[in-house]
């Protein structure tokens, strides 16, 4: 206290004892009973103001005469330093309980719950009430419940250490029945000579979604990979992890298991080894080199197989790996090796084609030509000796060489049309339509003909076929026209969204029946007799032909009586199609 012994004598003891006043002190001894001490607490001021916290322990002592209350004061600021550390711990520790997300459950050796945070309440759906003092076999499900209230309750020594400071998976129950899966970590400690344990709860419930997402994403893709018609290929280095059934019949293997351990480099046709093989180094070294192209294979029985192949770096149980996906083109390959040999022929075959155009317009017209001189000179020079059936035997020999030389001219038009001619330049459909009014002029003028012209484009095209083309079908409209003078009209029209043109030659004419729409297309068809309508049935031929070289098409319709119409669709910015030349191009 820092007084002397004679400064406390004189001294009251309320100026002493800090926590009680005068009056306390005196209601205090007035309850004390000799023999029964007095035990109190509070605090003591020192000389010097400052204070320190005391236990008093006062007794009241009978002297016959005179009471006396003897008092032994001890310091005990250690001690409650001490539990002052103690009380900031526990608040801590509340307040860890209690903010905490993952539940924290205490249970003795028995399983009996002595500490159930709010995150528990959460997780499991009971209130700390429900919970504490009572087994902890109350949070497991059945059938499972017995196992846990034997396991993990009563009886700790059989599988608790399995979990201690480890932790595992299971499921708990919660108050409505229901399962919730968790994390599960056990510590175990000695409290006042116990032993006691604490759990660590976790829901996992989102990760167990997630994982069931995850692994039902990764089945799919598994049955994808499995099940595809694409094969697929894991190696590293040259050496096979992984393929799947389609890459199996690809290359000739009984299963994909017999492929996996063999090397990748043995399906290789020996002349695409040492350009894969560089490839491959250059593709791991993260060189910028092609990720798909084609190459020569070989099944496992030696036979070749064509791939396309599409390769890219994965990682593979951690490493690095490539996975190449490859379709069989072998068949693909075959076709375009017997297309290429058919081009060859079709390039004969138009190379022959042209010779014979050669043949037919001079060696072949060339007799027809003599025919029908010297048959003009029997008729004039000695049609007077003629009777009438010898003119007319003579007539008929030259109305037949008229009829062959047309037949030898359109022959020789039709094969002219797939044979490279003029180039394609623009061609403005109006002045080819002008032109062939102005051609025709006579045959308009005998027919007492109308002409209809639209406004008509200007596409890219072969001028002279253009012009052949519009005559021929103009031509057409004109023979076959029935009692009415003819009317042909000529409209065009844009397709949007195609850049096409569609173009329409429209009749008054006898028409035709619908069933033939596609037979009067065909080279010599011909829906009349050469008695009364003249004409070789190759005009229609050639338009179709014509129209295909240009990349369109042409569609007849009509009813008998009233009239035909043909239609045509171009494209305005046409490429030479149908010749081997503009596939080589």
């Amino acid at each position: 206290l820092g007084y002397t012994r004679e400064e406390l004598l004189l001294m009251s003891v309320h100026e002493i004892q800090m926590r009680y006043d005068a009056e306390t002190l005196r209601h205090r001894r007035a309850r004390m009973v000799p023999g029964t001490p007095l035990v109190s607490q509070g605090l003591h001021r020192r000389k010097d103001g400052t204070t320190f916290p005391v236990e008093v322990r006062s007794s009241l002592v009978d002297l016959g005469e005179h009471r006396i209350i003897h008092s032994l004061a001890r310091d005990v600021t250690e001690r409650k330093l001490a539990e002052d550390a103690l009380l900031d711990s526990e608040a801590r520790t509340r307040a860890v309980l209690n903010t905490a997300v993952d539940g924290i459950v205490t249970i003795d050796a028995r399983g009996i719950v002595s500490s159930y945070n709010p995150a528990s309440e959460r997780i499991f759906g009971y209130s700390a009430k429900d919970v504490l003092g009572r087994n902890i076999a109350l949070l497991m499900p059945e059938p499972y419940r017995r196992e846990h209230e034997g396991d993990l309750a009563g009886g700790g020594e059989t599988r608790l250490p399995e979990v201690i400071a480890i932790g595992r998976e299971m499921v708990a129950r919660r108050r409505d029945g229901s399962t919730v899966p968790i994390e599960l970590t056990v510590s175990e400690y000695r409290f006042r000579g116990e032993t006691m344990y604490t759990w660590i709860v976790r829901d996992i419930t989102e990760r167990k979604r997630a994982e069931a997402a995850l692994q039902q994403s990764e089945d799919r893709y598994r049955r994808l990979v499995e099940e595809s018609l694409q094969g697929f290929l894991v190696y590293r280095g040259s050496h096979i992890l992984y393929a799947n059934r389609a890459e199996a019949d690809t290359f000739g293997f009984a299963s994909p298991e017999d492929m996996v351990g063999t090397s990748v480099d043995d399906l290789l046709a020996p002349r695409e080894r040492e350009r894969l093989i560089s490839w491959r180094a250059a593709r791991v070294r993260g060189e910028d080199v092609p990720a798909r192209y084609e190459y020569e294979g070989r099944r496992r029985d030696g036979t070749p197989v064509w791939v396309d192949n599409m390769v890219k770096v994965i990682s593979w149980e951690g490493q690095p790996a490539m996975q190449a996906i490859h379709i069989d083109v072998t068949a693909r390959k075959l076709a375009e090796d017997e297309l290429r040999l058919y081009s060859a022929k079709l390039e004969r075959s138009n190379q022959e084609l042209q010779e014979f155009a050669f043949v037919a317009s001079h060696d072949l017209q060339e007799p027809l030509r003599k025919i029908q001189a010297f048959g003009e000179v029997l008729l004039e020079e000695y049609g007077g000796t003629l009777d009438s059936e010898g003119k007319t035997y003579l007539e008929f020999m030259q109305g037949a060489a008229v009829r062959m030389q047309t037949l030898i001219q359109d022959l020789l038009s039709l094969s002219r049309v797939t044979s490279p001619t003029n180039p394609f330049e623009p061609v403005d459909l109006n002045e080819v339509m002008g032109a062939i009014v102005t051609d025709m002029a006579p045959k308009v003028e005998e027919a007492q003909a109308t002409i209809r012209i639209g406004d008509l484009p200007t596409v890219r095209a072969d001028p002279t076929q253009m012009y052949q083309l519009l005559q021929n079908l103009v031509s057409n409209a004109l023979k076959y026209h029935g009692t009415e003078p003819p009317v042909v009209t000529v409209t065009s029209q844009a397709l949007p969204g195609t850049g096409d043109v569609e173009l329409t030659v429209e009749d008054n004419g006898i028409g035709f029946e619908e069933q033939h729409a596609q037979r009067i297309f065909g080279i010599f068809q011909r829906l009349h007799g050469r008695g009364k309508y003249e004409g070789t049935g190759i005009g229609l031929a050639i338009c179709q032909r014509i129209v295909e070289r240009h990349g369109g098409t042409i569609a007849a319709r009509g009813k008998p009586g009233q009239g035909a119409a043909f239609v045509l669709t171009l494209p305005m910015d046409s490429q030479e199609r149908g010749t081997p030349d503009a596939a080589d191009a």
